[in-house]
């Protein structure tokens, strides 16, 4: 399956409702995902609140982000932007939701690599970032650690996953 047919399946699956029209920066509680360097890539952006807004008291990420990266590969990036505390255990419920999601959204059969990435305002005292890099978020069978990067940061979702792409 081409690339092109891969997002219009999530498109459709996703709906018009959930889809961010251009990939352009994102803020929630004050806390800005810069999507300079991703903006002219192949992608789909998904506002995970919009497609669960009937269900607000569940955990989910802000955002799944589905891109080709260079090697024709699709990258899967659950978001979570975080300007107040950053709880390991809540984050990493809410990154596993996205990233349930995502499988679920994603053609199977389809070779994916994901990044689930917490955008976050303060600084992460050691200890929670010790908690949050021992917390694993499952995507098809593969035990995947959390990225983090700060709001105020320029490109800071392409610094998170620039390995990736």
């Amino acid at each position: 399956m081409e690339m092109d047919q891969v997002f219009g399946h999530i498109r459709s699956k996703v709906g018009s409702s959930g889809l961010v029209a251009s990939a352009t920066d994102q803020v929630r509680e004050k806390c800005k995902m810069s999507m300079h360097g991703i903006g002219g890539l192949k992608c789909v952006l998904v506002d995970i609140d919009e497609v669960f807004r009937d269900r607000p008291s569940q955990k989910k990420c802000d955002f799944v982000l589905f891109l080709e990266n260079s090697s024709g590969r699709l990258l899967v990036v659950p978001i979570e932007l975080k300007n107040t505390r950053v709880e390991p255990s809540d984050v990493c419920a809410q990154l596993q939701e996205g990233a349930s999601y995502a499988a679920h959204v994603v053609p199977q059969g389809i070779e994916c690599i994901c990044v689930p990435v917490v955008i976050h305002g303060k600084n992460i005292h050691s200890t929670q970032r010790d908690s949050l890099n021992k917390k694993k978020v499952m995507f098809r069978k593969n035990k995947l650690t959390i990225k983090t990067v700060k709001c105020d940061l320029p490109r800071n979702l392409y610094n998170a996953i620039s390995a990736s792409i």
